[in-house]
């Protein structure tokens, strides 16, 4: 298998890890994208609903376990406290990334990979996660949910935090994508060049 067929295979594993965000999960739904992706692709062969599975998890453990390792290994005081963590909201569930608790900033970390170039809808996709955390599962004592945004393009990484207006009132859920850490958090965080530069490191060397 060459490094454009696993980059194919990763991308539509992800692919599924977005469409289960927004869908019920389940096998009649495998079933019809392995049917739909099948009739796009009719010279191909390899999407059973045995192996859209197997992408699935690929696309889970790849990205998540080098973006788990790297925050925890350069971020002193993450946490990991677990990826695809679901949420459930008005009857319907939603899935998390990936999960840290920050034990000096006594915050939870949102992690939200994207296997794309960035689209403005991804501010209010993360916005929601981050609130549904400060709703759902902070403390009183545990200070507003940080978010991180990271969309892979073709040929790098792109890295974004997303953190609560620092203006906004307490209970209006309003956040704003920055490439700078405030300085406050600058002790404790890694920047977006040292996330940007060394996930695209990783990247270089997998070829993926």
């Amino acid at each position: 298998m060459n490094s454009e067929q696993i980059r194919f295979y990763w991308e539509l594993g992800y692919a599924l890890l977005e469409k289960q965000k927004i869908h019920k999960w389940g096998d009649s739904f495998l079933v019809q994208f392995s049917h739909d992706i099948r009739a796009a692709n009719p010279g191909m062969q390899g999407f059973s609903v045995f192996n859209l599975k197997r992408m699935r998890r690929f696309a889970i453990h790849y990205p998540i376990t080098h973006v788990r390792n790297f925050l925890i290994e350069l971020g002193q005081g993450f946490a990991f406290v677990g990826s695809q963590v679901p949420i459930s909201i008005d009857d319907q569930e939603f899935f998390i990334d990936l999960l840290f608790y920050h034990l000096h900033l006594r915050c939870f970390i949102v992690v939200e990979l994207k296997a794309n170039n960035f689209k403005p809808e991804y501010t209010g996709q993360l916005g929601f996660y981050l609130a549904a955390v400060d709703d759902l599962m902070k403390k009183e004592s545990d200070n507003p949910t940080i978010g991180i945004l990271l969309c892979k393009s073709k040929n790098k990484i792109v890295a974004e935090y997303a953190l609560r207006g620092m203006k906004a009132p307490i209970g209006i859920s309003e956040y704003v994508l920055s490439k700078a850490v405030p300085n406050e958090l600058k002790s404790s965080l890694p920047t977006v060049e040292q996330m940007e530069n060394l996930l695209n490191e990783m990247c270089e060397e997998r070829e993926i």
